[in-house]
């Protein structure tokens, strides 16, 4: 690195950061907390800030989180580029629907479908700005083919769709029942292998509707395994894509519950504003045609995002419009809402509105309606069960809780349940006097990556401890 008498001094970003009315602090703290939204665990401080301005080029992906934090501050995309900084690699903010989606969507698949694709995918930065997607109404459909690319010998038929949507079951149910990190190398290979084949084979115009919305279905999920282990800069360009498919396939219900999902990750990572706007986008964009599941789901997403912004009566009228679509429910597809989900939001609603015994009421209430095969929702249950319990003084309640916490999490691959854990060992360490310290002891060592342990996956697959505490650990859709 050249000293700094030799450097010329960065003033693009000095006038950025002059724009945006903010000090080297802010853009330090900044980049830190966009950072984490994607599991790094950075500690810059305004001494950085102090050497960027002076000429020195950050390393790796900071000239990305550079770019995402001032675009925040000033509404508007900042490239690095446009901040004075090189960048290695390109990582355009913003949606817009590509000329080919389906080109875009196999490159997606095969990249993130090698080691060395996802090692570099998985530090995607979040970006704020592409989380402004239209309704429905507003979207400009593509033109529709007979055929796509035929590069392959078959033609896609019904059995295609078919195995499609199965597999989806299949890979849904593995996700409930052991996390984001069980099976997502799978899914990533299956994705890149068979379903790629069927996207660049010819098809009807309606069989090709069918087998885009399905590929939607699939792609959306790996984009929630991604969410799941706090990938989340992968899992918005997993989640966008699915959207494009989506819209090629012409499949207003889909949209919507993937906009639900953007609203969901949105909500996770603290940007209630946007998690909102979103949330009305998808529920503005089913007209009220999707099954009831589905719109209990995207209700239930706009009741935690409005008493998160503390708009406490819009929250329990979708609270309410979410009961009466459950109610008369009779089907449950992927990415749809459950008893048990609908009693997590109220619990959540609760715990907004500082209604902590609603709140421990609702989340009994979902741990009685979710099957034993939805673990992961049971365990983000529990943990924010043990964290109401702590906070209205029920020590014991909570130790009982977190013991049967640990129990189930030994196999679990989440780090959004590890993150609830890690949470949940810094409320206990003040507490040694009250007979925690074999209970924290077991957390502590489940919770510790540096000690492999072949029936604890998630030791090796979810992210470090440190970097996982750095990402909130509120926990959205179990």
């Amino acid at each position: 690195m050249k000293p700094a008498s030799a450097r010329a001094r960065n003033l693009q970003l000095g006038a950025l950061l002059r724009e945006a009315g903010q000090t080297h602090d802010w853009l330090a703290r900044a980049v830190n907390a966009i950072g984490a939204e994607t599991g790094r665990g950075l500690r810059y401080d305004r001494s950085a800030v102090a050497h960027w301005l002076a000429g020195a080029q950050p390393r790796g992906d900071t000239p990305h989180l550079i770019g995402e934090a001032l675009s925040r501050a000033l509404g508007r995309p900042i490239t690095p580029e446009d901040a004075g900084l090189r960048s290695a690699s390109v990582d355009t903010p913003g949606w817009l629907i590509p000329s080919d989606p389906v080109a875009a969507v196999v490159d997606l698949l095969h990249t993130d479908a090698t080691l060395d694709g996802h090692a570099q995918l998985r530090r995607s930065v979040y970006h704020l700005d592409a989380q402004a997607v239209p309704s429905w109404c507003a979207v400009l459909l593509p033109p529709q083919t007979e055929t796509a690319p035929g590069r392959t010998w078959f033609r896609v038929g019904p059995e295609q769709i078919s195995a499609a949507h199965h597999m989806t079951a299949v890979f849904a149910a593995a996700d409930r029942q052991f996390g984001g990190g069980y099976a997502r190398t799978t899914l990533a290979a299956y994705n890149a292998d068979e379903l790629t084949a069927w996207l660049w084979a010819p098809a009807s115009a309606m069989m090709r509707r069918q087998l885009l919305a399905a590929a939607a279905d699939l792609v959306a999920l790996s984009g929630f395994k991604c969410f799941d282990r706090q990938e989340n800069g992968l899992a918005q360009r997993h989640y966008l894509a699915a959207l494009a498919l989506a819209v090629s396939a012409e499949d207003p219900i889909r949209y919507a519950v993937v906009v639900g999902m953007l609203s969901q990750q949105a909500h996770h990572l603290g940007h209630q504003h946007h998690a909102l706007s979103l949330a009305i986008t998808a529920l503005k964009s089913t007209g009220e045609l999707a099954p009831p599941t589905t719109e209990a789901f995207l209700h239930t997403q706009a009741a935690t995002v409005c008493a998160a912004l503390g708009h406490h009566h819009d929250a329990f009228g979708h609270q309410r419009l979410a009961r009466h679509h459950i109610d008369r429910a009779s089907d449950q597809p992927w990415g749809a809402s459950n008893p048990g989900d609908l009693a997590y939001y109220t619990a959540r609603v609760r715990t907004f509105n500082r209604d902590p015994s609603g709140a421990i009421h609702a989340l009994h209430t979902a741990l009685a309606h979710y099957p034993a095969t939805y673990r992961r929702s049971s365990l983000l249950t529990l943990g924010a069960l043990a964290n109401a319990h702590l906070d209205t003084g029920h020590i014991s309640d909570a130790l009982a809780t977190i013991r049967r916490f640990l129990h189930d999490y030994r196999d679990l691959c989440s780090a959004r349940v590890t993150a609830v854990l890690l949470g949940l060992i810094s409320r206990l360490q003040p507490l040694r006097h009250h007979n925690v310290s074999n209970t924290l002891a077991l957390a502590l060592r489940l919770s510790n990556p540096g000690e492999p342990d072949a029936a604890h996956p998630a030791a090796t697959v979810d992210a470090r401890a440190e970097d996982i505490a750095a990402v909130r650990s509120s926990p959205g859709k179990p």
